[in-house]
């Protein structure tokens, strides 16, 4: 053994009860994936037992909470703050809508009710599809997307539902486009016309408007599809 490990070694030691203790310190990697596999906690499910906030404890997005009257209150804030607000094109054709604030959230005499996104999502979308948006979202739980890449943005056509796996994974596509975009503006239009769909295995692609009347991906629908039948037979 090298004299410098041994060194390091031996300050380490100890006599316990008579006996020399040498502690070793392993790096994570050395220890067996078998181990780590079988130690690591499943993902739950979407429908059933989604983690609740580690801060507010709700299950569902805090605005969901507020009274109707409490959300006309907010929408008359959010028109004032979108209207001082700013614009910026993003990696959609349509312009991006953002407030003053940084962060995106809504501000009222101190205190921050809400993202202003959120209530652009609750009025795309309603009360009762929203509350399928859990608060602390696992991979397959249904998060609210930002096509254009901006996650603070506004605009309702660039809203999308979809699970937070897929949204996670449109990040990568999203700094892509980004990057090719700071580039060189010709080159940008030119590469992204002839390469944009290969690396984008998306639906709609990273980089592109949905359809019309396109609010959320096939398996979302078909979620909110079942809520909706199985209200109809409670009726």
């Amino acid at each position: 053994m090298n004299s410098s490990r041994t060194k390091r070694y031996v300050q380490k030691s100890g006599p316990l009860g008579g006996v020399t203790v040498i502690m070793f310190f392993f790096p994570i990697e050395l220890i067996p994936l078998c181990y780590r596999t079988a130690t690591k906690k499943p993902q739950q499910s979407m429908s059933k037992k989604s983690r609740r906030h580690n801060k507010s404890g709700l299950e569902e997005i805090t605005l969901l909470t507020y009274s109707d009257a409490r959300l006309r209150e907010l929408d008359a804030i959010l028109a004032t703050a979108l209207a001082h607000g700013r614009t910026k094109r993003g990696l959609l054709p349509t312009q991006c809508c953002f407030t003053a604030a940084i962060d995106g959230r809504l501000s009222q005499k101190g205190k921050k009710p809400c993202y202003a996104y959120q209530l652009v999502a609750l009025r795309r979308y309603e009360r009762e599809r929203l509350k399928r948006v859990t608060a602390s979202k696992l991979g397959s739980d249904i998060a609210i997307s930002h096509l254009c890449g901006s996650s603070v943005c506004c605009t309702p056509d660039h809203l999308f539902l979809e699970t937070k796996a897929i949204n996670d994974e449109r990040t990568h596509c999203h700094f892509v486009l980004q990057n090719m975009r700071k580039a060189s503006s010709t080159r940008y239009r030119k590469f992204v016309d002839e390469n944009k769909y290969q690396f984008c295995k998306h639906t709609p692609r990273c980089g592109t408007a949905p359809q019309q009347g396109e609010t959320a991906s096939q398996e979302v629908k078909a979620i909110l599809d079942d809520d909706d039948d199985d209200e109809q037979s409670c009726v």
